[in-house]
C-alpha cells in the first residue's frame, strides 16, 4: 500500500469514528434518523404538553416529567393544550404514526414533538428523548435538532426474570422493569414457581406461600413471596412503561415446592416432606388425578386475575416422568391411550390445561418440550434449545417465541444471565426461516408472505 492510500484510509477511519461518536445514543437504534440544522434549549420552564384530548396523552406527560427529572433533575410542568412553541408536545394520531408501537419524534428549535397512535408509542418516543438529554442535574439542557421516525421489528421482546430460585423484592423488580422500558422491551416473562419455591399468594391455596415460599438452606430459612397486592402493583407499573408481565406456574415438572405444601397432590406415594434447598431437576410431578387439575384450575383462576395479559406460561420443560409410569393413574392412562410412552400423558395434561386456558379467553404457552402430537394449535411455543423447535412448531401452525444466542449490546444481540429470553439481534435470516408458509411474529414483512400464518417471534 502506497504512503497516500495508506494516509487515505486512516483519514477514512477517522471520519468514521468522528461520525460514530457524534451519532445519538439511542437504544436500540431507531429505524429512521435524521439531523437538523439547531437544537431546542430545554430548561426548567419547558412545559410538557398533552396537545390530544385522551387521558392516555396526560398519562404520557407525566411519565415524561418523570422520566426527565431523573435523567436531568429539571422538574417540568405539565398540562393539557394545544401544541405550542417552546413545549414537549405529545400528540396521540393513529392515522399520523400507524401501528400499535410506531412513534415519530421531530425536535426544532422552537419545540419538540411526539406523535404516536398509542400511550405505548408515546412512552418509546419519550424515552428516546431522554436518552438525547445529557444526564446529570442541570437548569438546561439541548437537545439536537432531527426527525426519528421509529417502530420495533420485533412484536416479543422478552426477558425473563427467574424469582423462584431466589427471591427479589418489589422494589428490585420496578427497578428491573425500569431497565427494560429504556431499552424499549415490552414482555416481562416472570418465573414465580419451580421445585424450589412458589413465590405467588394464591389465597383458596394458601399453604403454596406459607409453606411453599421458604426453604431451609443452613444456617437460615431463606425465601418470601408476592402478596396479591404486590403483583397488581407491579402488573400496572409495567403497564404504564408499555410493558406487560406474563407469568409462568410451572406445570406438571418443577412443582416440589407446592408438592411440600399439598402432598395430595404428587403423582408419588412419596412426595417431598420439604421444599429443596439445592439446584438441579427433580423427579416430582403433579399427579394426573381430577382433584390436581381441579387444584391447578383454581390456582390459575386467581394467576388470570391478577395478569391481563392474553398468555399464561405454564413451562413444561424437563418434566420426568418415571413417577406417572408408576403410578396406578398413570397406567391407566396409558391404558386408554393404548401407549406404553408415558410422554404421552404429558400431552394430555397440556391439552386439559390449555382448554381451560382458552375458556378464559387465554392462551397457554409453554416450552418446547410441549411440542408433541396432539398439542392445542392455540399454545405457543417458547424455543429455549435452540431455533428448531420453533422452526418446527411454526411448520405446525404454532406460533412461537425463539431465543437467539449472543451477549446484550446495543445493537440488539442477546443476553443469556440472569433470563433466558431477550431481545435478538438478527434471527431472520435467511438460514433461519422457516420453511412454510408461517411469518416471524416480529418481522412479518422480512420472514413470511402471510401475517396470518403461523408466526415465530424472536426474542433473543
Amino acid at each position: 500500500m502506497t504512503r497516500s492510500a495508506l494516509l487515505a484510509a486512516l483519514g477514512g477511519i477517522l471520519v468514521s469514528a468522528l461520525a460514530a461518536a457524534q451519532e445519538p445514543a439511542i437504544v436500540p437504534n431507531p429505524a429512521s434518523l435524521t439531523r437538523q440544522p439547531g437544537e431546542f434549549r430545554l430548561t426548567t420552564a419547558t412545559p410538557i404538553v398533552a396537545a390530544s384530548p385522551q387521558p392516555a396523552a396526560r398519562h404520557a406527560a407525566a411519565i415524561v416529567a418523570e422520566l426527565v427529572r431523573r435523567t436531568n433533575g429539571m422538574k417540568l410542568r405539565t398540562r393539557s393544550a394545544p401544541a405550542q412553541r417552546g413545549a414537549i408536545n405529545l400528540v396521540l394520531d393513529a392515522s399520523a404514526v400507524p401501528g400499535a408501537e410506531a412513534y415519530r419524534l421531530e425536535v426544532r428549535k422552537e419545540r419538540v414533538t411526539i406523535t404516536a397512535g398509542s400511550a405505548a408509542g408515546l412512552f418509546y418516543g419519550s424515552t428516546t428523548l431522554t436518552q438525547l438529554l445529557e444526564p446529570g442535574t442541570r437548569a438546561t439542557a439541548s437537545i439536537p435538532a432531527l426527525d426519528i421516525s421509529d417502530a420495533p421489528r420485533f412484536a416479543w421482546r422478552g426477558i425473563m426474570l427467574d424469582s423462584a430460585r431466589h427471591f427479589q423484592s418489589p422494589q428490585f423488580i420496578r427497578r428491573f422493569i425500569d431497565a427494560m422500558a429504556a431499552h424499549k422491551l415490552n414482555v416481562l416473562h416472570w418465573h414465580l414457581t419451580d421445585d424450589q419455591a412458589w413465590r405467588l399468594e394464591i389465597r383458596k391455596h394458601p399453604k403454596l406461600t406459607q409453606v411453599g415460599a421458604w426453604r431451609v438452606p443452613k444456617p437460615r430459612l431463606y425465601g418470601g413471596f408476592y402478596t396479591q397486592k404486590d403483583v397488581r402493583e407491579l402488573v400496572r407499573y409495567a403497564a404504564d412503561r408499555g410493558i406487560t408481565i406474563v407469568p409462568e406456574i410451572e406445570m406438571p415438572g418443577h412443582a416440589s415446592a407446592a408438592l411440600a405444601a399439598y402432598p395430595q397432590l404428587a403423582a408419588t406415594a412419596h412426595p417431598p416432606g420439604e421444599v429443596p434447598a439445592d439446584w438441579g431437576i427433580y423427579p416430582n410431578a403433579y399427579s394426573l388425578d381430577d382433584a390436581t387439575f381441579v387444584f391447578l384450575e383454581e390456582a390459575l383462576t386467581e394467576v388470570m386475575a391478577l395478569f391481563p395479559g392474553r398468555y399464561i406460561h405454564v413451562g413444561g420443560d424437563e418434566v420426568e416422568k418415571t413417577q406417572w409410569k408408576e403410578s396406578a393413574r398413570g397406567q391407566a392412562l396409558m391404558r386408554e391411550l393404548g401407549t406404553e410412552d408415558p410422554a404421552r400423558l404429558q400431552v394430555l395434561f397440556t391439552q386439559r390445561i390449555a382448554r381451560f386456558l382458552e375458556r378464559h379467553g387465554r392462551r397457554l404457552v409453554g416450552w418446547d418440550e410441549i411440542l408433541e402430537p396432539g398439542l392445542p394449535i392455540s399454545a405457543v411455543v417458547m424455543s429455549w434449545r435452540g431455533v428448531d423447535g420453533a422452526i418446527k412448531a411454526a411448520a405446525l401452525g404454532h406460533d412461537t417465541v425463539a431465543r437467539a444466542p449472543g451477549r446484550a449490546s446495543r445493537r440488539g444481540a442477546c443476553a443469556w444471565s440472569p433470563s433466558r429470553t431477550c431481545i435478538a439481534s438478527n434471527p431472520c435470516r435467511p438460514s433461519s426461516r422457516p420453511r412454510s408458509s408461517g411469518t416471524c411474529w416480529a418481522c412479518r414483512a422480512t420472514c413470511g408472505p402471510s401475517t396470518s400464518a403461523p408466526r415465530i417471534a424472536w426474542a433473543g
